[in-house]
């Protein structure tokens, strides 16, 4: 079922698609390492816009989980007090807790920044490359590319780009 491993890859950091009729996994923390692909100038770009908001978003994460064969209940606390998302689930062991509220946190802070824009094909990039935004002002830094379009007439040739930011 393509929810079951949906819900199963995102719980553990992964990201899962379809792509030339094969199942892809890979995993956002190794994107996320990975150097910038390139800058894009606000020169380049023809039109954009932003949503930030703190709504949804976290410091840290506390973990509930019930050791295997036994009756008892476990919290961890992944990242730092403050604003916490608390995860309540399956985990085998203390370091499957953690990765679980680890990418709890990174999956609900993707909302907290995100950018949206249409511009002239300079440079070419793929969905998890991260590039550098520049000439932006506030919203200046790295951001991820979470989905690109392509938008061909027979006068035009223009790439939708939209992405949130990694802290």
């Amino acid at each position: 079922d393509g929810d079951f491993l949906k819900k199963l890859a995102e719980k553990y950091g992964f990201a899962l698609k379809v792509y030339a009729g094969k199942l892809v996994l890979f995993e956002w923390d190794a994107y996320e390492k990975k150097p910038v692909k390139g800058v894009i100038r606000k020169t380049d770009v023809r039109k954009w816009n932003y949503k930030s908001s703190m709504l949804g978003t976290y410091t840290g994460a506390k973990v509930s989980y019930t050791v295997p064969n036994k009756k008892e209940t476990i919290e961890i606390m992944v990242g730092r007090e403050g604003r916490l998302y608390s995860v309540n689930e399956k985990a085998d062991s203390p370091a499957d807790a953690e990765r679980i509220g680890k990418n709890a946190i990174r999956s609900a802070n993707r909302k907290e920044t995100t950018i949206s824009f249409t511009w002239n094909p300079v440079f070419f990039f793929n969905v998890g490359d991260k590039v550098q935004l520049d000439g932006f002002g506030s919203l200046n830094g790295i951001y991820q590319i979470g989905k690109i379009v392509h938008q061909i007439t027979p006068n035009d040739y223009s790439i939708q780009v939209s992405g949130w930011a990694i802290p």
